[in-house]
């Protein structure tokens, strides 16, 4: 839209050039009056080559003007001949007469033809000035929309045709309040789930679940909020469960939904809130949470069992353990890591990775997944994809190396990395 008014601007500053240019051609081509009284005396010239003969008021004889300057026959002047006067001695005053009206007649067109340019000109530049209003109107307009559209606002449990989420049969244990500081309030309202049932990947069951927030913007601007949940249920994934980052208007409260896709479970008994964040119009965080938020419900259900006995241990300390498990899908290969948090200590977990014959070049496998204590991190590390077959088969003998850093925010004396592990 700003690219049309730039464009704008130089065609209408063009279109109404071109009309006063047409205004002071029209003006410039009415006679001017030494134009007139020039092409007046060019006519008197004419007349006097017409009869150029007079009679002498000497000799009697005849004296052609075009050719002498006194009488022929006597010699005598005939500058104060009557006749000479009477015929051709065009004065200023006989010009003047003939001229007059001519320039009264040229300077009434030239006024009629003018004024109506000038009323061509008033009429587009109304036109284009309507034009451009409407333009600005309506990028004014779009702009208020795009605002108002960025807002959350209260949404519907079901908002699309194909979902067909219904109340869960567990709620809240507790007030469901996960964060009211000075600026913004949210609270976990219920759970609601869809039927189906599905498999994790792991050997569990899992179900598609929506979480209900109220979340109240008690101050006088607008902020945007951010949630994120790594953790639920005693399972922590590479691919946050949560993480929402919307915009909420000043002193509004709204009721809106997030979607976590693969429950670890058919219910959610526990979740763990690592971040939640106020930040300003200004892109600067005003509050945050201290330390993470637990919810918990009233759900009977177990948390989902996962047995890594059988997968290969590539670490272990009095902290963590390690367990990695190819896999090939058809579609992708890689690792399925599973890192087994034994302590009573949270930690932020990221992963890099370089292979055995690329020593120079790391990649991340993840970065700062939540890991709280008696938790179990799952992730996926997918290797490239080689097309070509001599270079997949050198990608096989290939070893991958992954550097794992745990951080420990409540006390960095229990930070530790692994160092390149190897995973075969």
């Amino acid at each position: 839209m700003s690219l049309v008014i730039i464009l704008f601007f130089p065609i209408l500053l063009l279109w109404i050039a071109e009309e006063l240019f047409r205004y002071f051609k029209i003006k410039a081509n009415a006679f001017s009056e030494r134009e007139v009284r020039a092409a007046a005396r060019a006519q008197a010239w004419k007349l006097r080559i017409k009869d150029p003969e007079i009679s002498c008021d000497y000799c009697g004889g005849k004296i052609d003007t075009s050719k002498y300057k006194v009488c022929p026959q006597c010699g005598a002047p005939y500058d104060d001949n009557k006749e000479w006067l009477a015929k051709f001695n065009v004065k200023e005053e006989f010009v003047n007469k003939g001229t007059d009206s001519l320039l009264e007649l040229r300077e009434a067109k030239a006024r009629e033809e003018s004024l109506k340019v000038l009323r061509i000109i008033r009429k587009k530049i109304v036109v284009l000035t309507t034009i451009f209003f409407l333009l600005v109107g309506s990028i004014w307009a779009v702009s208020v929309k795009g605002n108002m559209d960025r807002f959350r606002v209260d949404e519907e449990v079901n908002e699309k045709s194909y979902e067909h989420f219904t109340e869960a049969p567990y709620k809240v244990d507790g007030d469901g309040v996960i964060f009211d500081g000075n600026m913004a309030k949210v609270t976990v309202a219920g759970f609601y789930q869809e039927d189906s049932v599905e498999e994790d990947g792991d050997g569990g069951l899992t179900k598609k679940v929506k979480v209900e927030f109220i979340v109240e913007n008690k101050s006088d601007q607008n902020i945007r909020l951010r949630i994120h949940c790594d953790s639920i249920n005693g399972f922590s994934d590479d691919y946050a469960y949560i993480d929402s980052f919307g915009c909420y208007r000043k002193n509004k409260t709204v009721k809106v939904y997030e979607k976590i896709y693969k429950c670890p479970g058919e219910e959610i008994s526990e979740m763990i809130f690592d971040s939640i964040d106020v930040v300003a119009d200004d892109l600067e965080t005003r509050e945050s949470i201290d330390k993470p938020v637990i919810i918990r419900t009233t759900s009977s259900m177990e948390k989902a069992a996962l047995s890594v006995s059988n997968d290969e241990l590539i670490y272990s300390n009095e902290k963590m353990e390690l367990y990695t498990k190819p896999y090939d899908d058809g579609y992708a290969k890689g690792y399925k890591i599973y890192a087994v948090n034994k302590c009573d200590k949270s930690f932020s977990v990221k992963a890099e990775a370089k292979s055995s014959d690329d020593g120079e070049s790391d990649t991340y496998v993840f970065d700062r997944v939540f890991l709280p204590s008696k938790y179990i991190l799952r992730a996926d590390y997918r290797l490239r994809n080689d097309d070509d077959e001599n270079e997949s088969k050198a990608a096989d003998d290939k070893k991958e190396l992954v550097n794992f850093t745990f951080t420990c925010d409540e006390d960095p004396s229990c930070n530790f990395a692994t160092g390149y592990v190897e995973f075969n």
